[in-house]
């Protein structure tokens, strides 16, 4: 007989619950400026030792609960789990903490001006499992499914992952990328879900007034009663102007969803959510397990590898990969074209807040102890010589998942580093940065030697120019951005 999910989580040691530790001073928020957030993934308990470390130097830790767990995994893998709690297939845990849809309710009301509860949201393994969810949720397999683009590469491979066909329509750089009501009107009378990156991936570009409007009236056609419309906004938190969301229109067959601890990669203790108004989807919110964790590199290798052939096959790990490199390298067109850099993302600074340290996952845990610790280093050297308590803010990412250049087959990895006040402590952050490099080119990491250097402008609230990658890697751009 199948474990329930409290038998599972005790079985891999964890205990029924888990409490959630907040700040010590202030009101909890979604997004603490000074955190680090911390996954119970095997790998990262063993950075415990290094966490404690940090919050001897004045940084706040939160231990998260991550993900809602009742979809459980197959039975092999639970087996194997029960067997030795140890096995590189055990799952974090995964229950969906009350505090923090508490929090996320009085955050996205505050955001919209839209009264929002706890019960609009569920809380999702990371943004790809909140977008998964609300695909799967509104949408049967065969159905057809509306992209506008330049899109995510990710939303199209998960479609067609789920069995749905997909109508993709190419947004106009002239008119800002703006999907207007000309275009809503080409989506096909059959498609049950209309999917709009705000902001945009890799345009950057945010809702306005005109373009909720056009929504607005696009839901309220009577033609159009069978459609919802899913606002993925990732990245909210990081964009042009104050943060704006499809929840503001208040409307039924609306679909929000977004993630955070993250900036522009794959995180180890990543958190999304799904919010919805409809009480017809909200009924459909039940919980699911992890097990979609391992295509969003959650977990490792082993759990992808599981989780992708037990669900599609034997060749479902080959035809997702084939997949989602079909999609990048179209949007890397696109952006060609459109945007004129060469970049599957692009992230701009905005009213945000953002982390202090967010911690990667990888197999390889030298390569995250040295850098977590040189990353504690240099806090602790820019608290040092703070002046009149003005703490500096930093975001340090370090994407240990890599990205694949699609040209040469490379994997490259990429650091990042954000900075919201003085100069002079960005220009510390950007060194600290390029030290990194250099240690890693040293040490014969061949995945770092792609980037050319790190420049800014080091004046504070001007963005500082992003990292310059080598031709032979040209994959991503990473923005090193100072804020005001």
């Amino acid at each position: 007989m199948a474990p329930t999910g409290e038998a599972l989580m005790a079985a891999l040691g964890y205990g029924a619950r888990t409490t959630v530790e907040r700040p010590s001073q202030g009101a909890y928020h979604l997004n603490p400026t000074n955190l680090v957030m911390m996954g119970e993934t095997p790998i990262l308990r063993r950075l415990r030792p290094l966490v404690r470390t940090a919050e001897k130097l004045g940084v706040p830790v939160t231990h998260l609960a991550v993900g809602s767990l009742s979809r459980l995994p197959p039975d092999r893998i639970y087996r194997a789990i029960v067997a030795d709690p140890r096995h590189p297939e055990s799952y974090p845990q995964a229950f969906g903490e009350q505090v923090l849809l508490d929090a996320l309710a009085q955050n996205l009301t505050g955001m919209t001006g839209v009264r929002i509860t706890s019960e609009d949201s569920m809380i999702t393994p990371g943004g790809i499992g909140a977008v998964f969810g609300a695909i799967n949720l509104v949408t049967r397999p065969g159905d057809l499914v509306t992209v506008f683009r330049p899109s995510w590469p990710n939303t199209p491979v998960i479609c067609k992952l789920l069995g749905r066909s997909v109508q993709a329509i190419t947004t106009d750089p002239s008119e800002g990328f703006r999907v207007t009501p000309s275009l809503l009107r080409r989506v096909k009378q059959e498609s049950r879900l209309v999917v709009i990156e705000r902001p945009g991936n890799p345009t950057a570009k945010n809702w306005d007034d005109d373009e909720l409007g056009a929504v607005r009236d696009f839901l309220l056609d009577p033609q159009r009663r069978e459609t919802c419309v899913l606002a993925d906004e990732e990245y909210y938190g990081v964009s042009d102007g104050l943060p704006r969301s499809i929840l503001e229109l208040g409307l039924s067959r609306t679909i929000s969803t977004a993630a955070w601890s993250k900036t522009a990669c794959i995180t180890s203790a990543r958190l999304g959510r799904l919010t919805t108004l409809d009480r017809r989807i909200r009924q459909l919110l039940v919980p699911w397990s992890n097990l979609w964790l391992g295509v969003n590199n959650f977990m490792n290798v082993q759990h992808a590898l599981a989780v992708l052939v037990n669900d599609f096959g034997p060749e479902g790990l080959p035809a997702y990969f084939w997949a989602l490199n079909q999609e990048m390298a179209d949007n890397r067109r696109i952006a060609r074209e459109v945007l004129g850099y060469v970049s599957g993302l692009r992230l701009i600074s905005g009213q945000g807040a953002y982390y202090d340290v967010v911690v990667f996952e990888d197999p390889q845990l030298d390569e995250v102890q040295l850098l977590l610790h040189r990353l504690l280093a240099s806090i602790a050297a820019a608290r040092d010589g703070e002046r009149n308590g003005d703490l500096p803010k930093f975001t340090y990412c370090i994407p240990l998942s890599g990205f694949q250049d699609i040209e040469n087959g490379q994997v490259i990895r990429g650091l990042r580093v954000t900075h919201s006040k003085q100069g002079d402590q960005l220009r510390a952050a950007l060194q600290v940065l390029v030290d990194m490099i250099r240690d890693y080119r040293e040490a014969g990491y061949p995945h770092y030697g792609g980037i050319e250097e790190v420049t800014g402008k080091v004046l504070a609230g001007v963005a500082v120019e992003p990292m310059r990658n080598s031709r032979s890697t040209s994959i991503t751009t990473f923005p090193a951005v100072a804020q005001a």
